[in-house]
């Protein structure tokens, strides 16, 4: 049958005392086994200690058939698929059967292999060449078979301190911890105040020191924590660890030297995995890289440092549900900038809103409850902060200039949830907000009776002092108008009519409540406070914008009684039907419980039946 050819693959893993098999280049069988911290005999003793934080790998290649003159030979060995030179130079590959490699324990994804050794009854070891980045082996005379544990620890003593500032990065370390972070130790898995001298067989390897960065460079709502050499000098990080696990990059980059490694994470929390990773070159050695997390693994960079509040705010929101406002989108869903996403619901809000302009408001959009707005940002195509101090937000209502194409918003009210809101308007020439000079909006919500007025002035005067050409209602009316109280105003009504708003409370100060975004309601024949249920509203907004108008503060925007004025369309429409030969109309009184006291009447168009 010939000889078949092996190739044996050293990154390939296995768990402890558990063999298994895995299939070379040319399809053929490997078997492979792995031993942590072995024991290994004492030179000159007799009797075995550990190699403590090493792990020993065994690849062997088939046995011969002789019965079937079929006879396998190693023919290369590779890493992740890359040849491994300098193999052959004690002798040719075909000779070996068995691959022993040789790790750091807690080099857990297997990144950087130490020592490959060729067994044939007896092993020839290689060593790792200084370059980390190369693939070329250099013959390990100082391992003399059979190897004993001094011979082991003499040669990789050496290796580490070729490595010496490769680090894995203790992502649970807190503001002002240190720690040795060299895979050769564990120290790592416990950072201190104050940790002993990190050194290994007279060999100085790296203490990594936690610092958090300040000064403005991190984006608000976020902080960071730099890890870098305390000697200052550059490290190659191998992976990172957090809780009790590794998570490496799902690409190698301990090739590459870094001046340090910045995770960020959201403020206030520091339980979870950072938002994302910045890994600095420094000033001088090109531009940083930003990684983000991804089935455990670090992903390589998407995102340029440019973007890296971009970065962030896509990671808040896909990971801790934190949406950033955007006050760009119009009757639109939208969530963490990608499809799929929609937490956030645009509607267009037409109470109290004055002639030349529009509002819009951000809300959950019922379906999604397990999210938050960002308390800190807020965006309409630029970046803006929020003023002061906000603790919650529930709801956000925007108002623009019709003037302008709706382009730029200009005053904004902040629904927090609990208490009256937070009015805010645009400055001049910046993109800045206040929320001062607005005490004729203060304990008001965009519902409040008798607000349109005030909200039209300040409106003015913004449009003003941006020089923005709005088409304002003349002088001294009130825009959009502000309707004449009906004498049952003081009474309550059904959330239902023909304006499509709530019917007054009497109470003009309650807090609003949002309201979940439903369905349009289809037309039916049974209407409760007259009017039909898809007729619009006062302000010319459809049923479902006028409903969303409800989640006020009770107060309808005309302050009228569902069952007053507003039923004449609906009576015109059953007289008709009462006197057409198939109609017979009849009306009953109704207990309606609403928030200002019971009424109501419910009238039933019904089909005669033709005897």
């Amino acid at each position: 049958m010939g000889t078949k050819y092996s190739v044996i693959d050293v990154a390939k893993d296995a768990e402890n005392n558990t063999p298994t098999t895995y299939y070379g280049r040319n399809g053929y069988t490997i078997t492979l086994s792995r031993k942590d911290e072995p024991e290994i005999d004492v030179q000159n003793e007799d009797k075995k200690e550990k190699l403590l934080n090493y792990k020993f790998y065994y690849h062997t290649i088939p046995d011969d058939w002789d019965g079937w003159s079929v006879y396998y030979q190693l023919k290369r060995v590779e890493y992740n698929g890359v040849a491994q030179s300098g193999l052959e130079t004690r002798g040719n590959l075909s000779n070996y059967r068995r691959v022993c490699v040789i790790y750091w324990l807690n080099d857990q994804h297997n990144l950087l292999p130490l020592i490959i050794g060729l067994d044939s009854g007896s092993v020839t070891y290689f060593k790792r060449g200084e370059d980390v980045i190369s693939n070329t082996w250099k013959w390990a005379n100082n391992i003399v078979p059979p190897a004993n544990l001094s011979d082991y620890q003499r040669v990789l003593s050496e290796l580490n301190e070729n490595f010496k500032n490769v680090v894995i990065v203790n992502l649970n370390a807190g503001n002002g911890q240190k720690y040795c972070g060299h895979p050769s130790k564990d120290e790592f898995k416990d950072p201190k105040d104050n940790p002993e001298n990190c050194s290994q067989n007279g060999t100085s390897l790296v203490t990594v020191t936690v610092s958090e960065i300040g000064g403005g460079t991190v984006p608000k709502g976020f902080n960071c924590l730099k890890h870098s050499a305390t000697d200052t000098a550059k490290i190659r990080i191998l992976s990172t660890y957090h809780g009790n696990s590794m998570i490496s990059f799902t690409e190698s980059i301990v090739a590459t030297e870094h001046k340090c490694l910045n995770a960020y994470y959201t403020s206030g929390s520091r339980s979870g995995k950072p938002l994302l990773l910045e890994l600095s070159n420094g000033e001088n050695q090109g531009t940083s890289t930003l990684y983000t997390l991804k089935n455990d693994k670090w992903v390589p960079p998407t995102h340029s440092q440019s973007d890296l509040t971009k970065a962030l705010d896509q990671e808040n929101c896909m990971r801790n549900n934190t949406v950033v406002v955007d006050l760009s989108k119009k009757r639109d869903k939208y969530c963490c900038g990608m499809n799929g996403h929609n937490k956030i619901q645009v509607l267009q809000h037409h109470t109290n809103v004055p002639d030349g302009y529009t509002s819009y408001m951000h809300l959950n959009n019922g379906y999604e409850n397990n999210f938050s707005f960002n308390i800190h940002r807020f965006k309409d195509g630029e970046e803006h902060m929020w003023p002061g101090s906000i603790n919650k937000i529930k709801s956000v209502y925007a108002y623009f200039c019709k003037g302008d194409g709706q382009i730029m918003p200009l005053l904004l009210y902040v629904n927090k949830g609990s208490g009256y809101g937070k009015w805010f308007k645009r400055t001049s020439g910046s993109n800045s907000w206040i929320d001062t000079d607005l005490s004729s909006l203060q304990s008001h919500t965009p519902n409040s009776p008798s607000i349109t007025k005030p909200i039209e002035i300040i409106l003015r005067e913004i449009c003003k002092e941006l020089k923005i050409g709005c088409q304002h209602a003349p002088e001294g009316n009130t825009a959009g108008g502000e309707p004449p109280v009906s004498s049952q105003s003081t009474g309550s009504g059904s959330s239902t009519g023909s304006g499509g708003n709530s019917g007054g409370s009497g109470s003009p100060e309650a807090q609003p409540e949002e309201v979940i975004p439903k369905k349009p309601v289809e037309d039916v024949t049974t209407h409760s406070g007259g009017g039909g249920a898809k007729a619009g509203g006062p302000n010319g907004g459809t049923d479902e914008a006028n409903r969303q108008d409800t989640a006020g503060d009770g107060q309808g925007p005309e302050g009228a009684s569902a069952t007053g004025s507003k039923n004449g369309s609906f009576i015109e429409r059953a007289t008709d039907f009462l006197k057409s030969q198939d109609g017979i109309i009849t009306a009953s009184v109704t207990s309606v419980i609403t928030t200002g006291g019971i009424g109501g009447i419910t009238y039933s168009c019904l089909k005669r039946r033709k005897l």
